[in-house]
This record gives structure tokens, C-alpha cells and sequence, in this order.
């Protein structure tokens, strides 16, 4: 588990309920604690503790995370598959995408 103390993650939610659209937090592992759990600290300074099998669905790409994520509507189970980000095509203003060629960052933010 100490291996992974510095690793950044971004974990995924769904924006009212599982048929909504996804959004992501980004955040780094800053510790282990004593019961076995990362210590998640995030960009807006939101913290966290984070069990094992949670970490590693966090720690994959935001595209891969969705697909991954199972969510149960109904007592059926589907597939939720979105694209990497919420931003329009060639406007991501995602900090973690700065040296892609869509980001565009905010005029005076």
C-alpha cells in the first residue's frame, strides 16, 4: 500500500443518478492509515478514506472507470459507456488535460 502514497486518482460519480452524465474529482493518495486505507486528499481540498478495491478502480482511466463502474437501475444491471470527459470536443478545460490539443483554458480563471 505505501507504494502508492503520491499516486494521483479521479474518481468518477454520475450526476443525478446513473442515467445523468459523469463527472470526476481529482485527488492524490497522501497516506496510509492505520486501518488499512489511503488517505485521499483532493483539488478543493476535500478529503477522504479510501479502501483498497475502490483505489483501484480510481486509479484507471476515467473512460475505463464508467464502463467499469456497474450501476443497477431497476434490478438490471447495464453498461454506462461516455467519453473521457464532459467538456465539448476540442474545449476540455480539465486541468489534467493541458498538454492535449482540445484544452482551452478559461479566459481569466
Amino acid at each position: 500500500m505505501l507504494k502508492n502514497v503520491g499516486i494521483q486518482i479521479r474518481p468518477v460519480f454520475f450526476v443525478n443518478g446513473p442515467n445523468g452524465p459523469t463527472d470526476f474529482l481529482q485527488g492524490v493518495v497522501r497516506s496510509v492509515i492505520a486501518t488499512n486505507k489511503y488517505d485521499v486528499i483532493y483539488d478543493d481540498n476535500d478529503e477522504e478514506e479510501m479502501g483498497e478495491a475502490e483505489f483501484e478502480v480510481c486509479k484507471i482511466r476515467v473512460k475505463d472507470q464508467v464502463v467499469a463502474k456497474l450501476t443497477n437501475v431497476q434490478g438490471e444491471w447495464f453498461w454506462k459507456d461516455v467519453n473521457d470527459c464532459n467538456c465539448a470536443n476540442g474545449h476540455c478545460y480539465h486541468p489534467w488535460s493541458k498538454d492535449t490539443s482540445c484544452f482551452i483554458p478559461k479566459e481569466g480563471g
